[in-house]
């Protein structure tokens, strides 16, 4: 279970997931709290849920994000809310699920790319 330790800090993250800054000048924008993210929890992999264009971009450079997690369209992630999404969501996360690398068993669940209605 992860809890706040004294300082604040949550203790035993060891994969933070990040939702894509859609262009380039969000991505730029976005670049000081990635930073952040690193340097609070150096263990974790910092992964950036994005575009095919954050992969490319990001491949083989030095900076917070460890690795690329390309996020298809779906509705309310590239598509109006109430877009169709032919399953991208529910193949999203089996295939995140498959590419999980602990030992411990996967706990994937939908409801982690459920989109966010504002």
């Amino acid at each position: 279970m992860m809890a706040p330790g004294r300082t604040g800090k949550l203790v035993g993250v060891r994969k933070i997931a990040v939702l894509r800054p859609n262009a380039v000048g969000d991505f730029v924008f976005a670049l000081p709290a990635l930073h952040a993210l690193k340097q609070t929890y150096p263990e974790a992999e910092l992964i950036l849920l994005g575009l095919p264009w954050h992969g490319a971009f990001l491949a083989h450079r030095p900076g917070p994000v460890d690795r690329v997690l390309v996020v298809p369209p779906m509705a309310g992630i590239g598509l109006a809310p109430d877009a169709p999404d032919d399953g991208a969501r529910h193949a999203f996360v089996e295939r995140s699920c498959a590419l999980k690398t602990s030992t411990s068993p996967a706990r994937c669940t939908v409801a982690a790319v459920t989109p966010i209605r504002w």
